[in-house]
């Protein structure tokens, strides 16, 4: 038998989460976000299957110890997977699986419709789940008496769990769990399904400058990055109006204006500490960079890209707010198209609302190790005059690979102010640092866990940092006017 004391870490392609304890794997397997497929290690270098776990994966239906988590008792009901489907863009559900497969098999269900239960990634075309039970020729129609009696067993078999949802304090709910197709709909991270919807939706924004040199030779100089958050399933996102404003001011920029704005980045300031570099080294540094800067250039081009697990996607600016920190972007063929936050309609959070601020921080560029120093130092190590100038060939180099993966902060509601212009803000306790700008804030618990309160935009030093959003609900009218108010999900 597996010791109760030990704790271990688990992987699933690549991904590794933990430690958990033996208890903590149980719940975790009846929930469906642990199995078989999974490796398990006590030290997170020695790695065996999840089955070798005879506790939890017993070959021989042996019986569960009393003190475990999974014991049934007569006021803890056990249900069968509970499935939801879509029909005519209505939602219906749950209903068991045998229920399921025989609607699938009468063709009432048809095999293009998506399905989907507690546990998996995303919903997914019937068919690709249930093969089997796709008749030959199956029909797309729908027989409408056997559908009002599906419907009213649905109802029956809602309220019913539902209410025993509430009565165990479930976050995941029936109002929690009754979404459109691709909507977040939690924030338990530690699911590995949460956890991928989450990372497909969050994009870290990476502004640079493609510069052409008359010989040919090509540099990307990065001048800014944030973090945007999808909020339809089409590649509309939102992030912080300070993220993109230097981008769509080169964008708009001609080519001899793209090529002052060049010039004024590599110009040093007259402010800089003169024991760091004195003021006659100075201004012959800014003279040759003016001179020279022109007669090397040839084209100028300005670019955005948004990162979804370190792949690139094309993004374009799409409306800037003048009132509030807040820009809209659409992405140019969106990863999943799966994945959206819904925003919240609420202005005023109550203090103490637990909430996660997600993102991609600054700091995560920073090296924590020597062999990291090594690395970054090599890859952004400028050669010549020009590669100053310029950058390298390539504005990657300018970021570790650990920099495009997401992280989250979980923290309080503090406060929410209203300032001058009636202009909300809410202050938290979840940290953010610069990268940050541009996240979403969301709710972690309850039934609008996964909706996005508002937009992480600054911290301030002061005694104590204090970090501070902008909720979206006083945003709607600019936000429906630039994206579509049929496309937006408010809650």
């Amino acid at each position: 038998m597996d010791s109760e004391n030990l704790s271990y870490r688990i992987r699933l392609r690549g991904k590794i989460r933990g430690p958990f304890s033996i208890s903590q794997l149980r719940q975790m397997s009846s929930r469906g976000q642990f199995s078989k497929l999974h490796q398990v290690s006590e030290d997170g270098q020695n790695w065996k299957p999840a089955t070798e776990l005879s506790s939890i994966f017993s070959s021989k239906g042996g019986t569960t110890s009393k003190d475990s988590e999974s014991v049934v008792t007569a006021t803890n009901p056990v249900y069968d997977v509970e499935w939801y489907y879509v029909l005519d863009q209505q939602q219906l559900g749950p209903v068991t699986e045998s229920q399921l497969i025989g609607q699938i098999r009468t063709g009432n269900v048809p095999g293009n419709a998506l399905v989907w239960h507690k546990g998996l990634a995303d919903w997914t075309e019937a068919r690709e789940i249930f093969p089997e039970s796709i008749p030959a020729g199956s029909k797309s129609g729908t027989a409408k008496s056997a559908l009002i009696v599906l419907s009213i067993a649905c109802l029956a078999v809602a309220i019913g769990y539902g209410i025993w949802s509430m009565q165990q304090g479930n976050d995941s709910s029936l109002a929690s769990i009754i979404r459109p197709p691709g909507q977040i709909r939690s924030m338990d991270l530690t699911n590995n399904a949460t956890q991928e919807q989450v990372g497909q939706a969050i994009g870290m924004v990476v502004c640079y400058a493609e510069i052409l040199r008359k010989t040919g030779e090509r540099h990307e100089r990065p001048f800014g990055h944030g973090t945007c958050f999808m909020v339809t399933r089409d590649g509309y996102a939102i992030t912080n109006r300070h993220v993109v404003k230097s981008h769509q001011e080169w964008v708009d920029a001609s080519d001899e204006g793209r090529i002052i704005k060049l010039v004024e980045t590599n110009t040093i300031p007259e402010d800089i500490d003169p024991q760091l570099l004195s003021q006659e080294t100075r201004v012959i540094f800014n003279e040759i960079v003016k001179e020279k800067t022109p007669e090397l250039i040839s084209k100028i081009t300005a670019h955005l890209n948004v990162y979804f697990d370190g792949k690139a996607y094309p993004a374009e600016v799409k409306y800037i707010s003048k009132k509030y920190d807040m820009a809209v972007l659409k992405i140019e063929n969106p990863p999943t198209q799966k994945t959206y936050f819904s925003l919240s309609s609420q202005h005023e959070p109550p203090q103490s609302t637990p909430v996660i601020a997600l993102g991609y921080p600054g700091v995560s560029q920073m090296a924590v190790t020597d062999d990291e120093a090594a690395l970054l130092s090599s890859k952004s190590n400028k050669s010549n005059f020009a590669e100053i100038l310029f950058g390298n060939d390539d504005h990657m180099t300018s970021f570790k690979s650990s920099a495009f993966d997401f992280v989250q902060t979980p923290g309080e509601v503090s406060v929410v102010q209203k300032e001058a212009g009636d202009v909300y803000n809410v202050q938290h306790t979840a940290a953010i640092r610069q990268g940050n700008s541009g996240g979403p804030l969301v709710y972690r618990k309850g039934n609008s866990a996964g909706t996005v309160i508002g937009i992480n935009t600054s911290f301030l030093i002061h005694e104590a940092p204090v970090f501070i959003a902008f909720p979206v609900a006083q945003m709607r009218d600019e936000l429906e006017d630039a994206i579509g108010a049929g496309k937006l999900t408010w809650d």
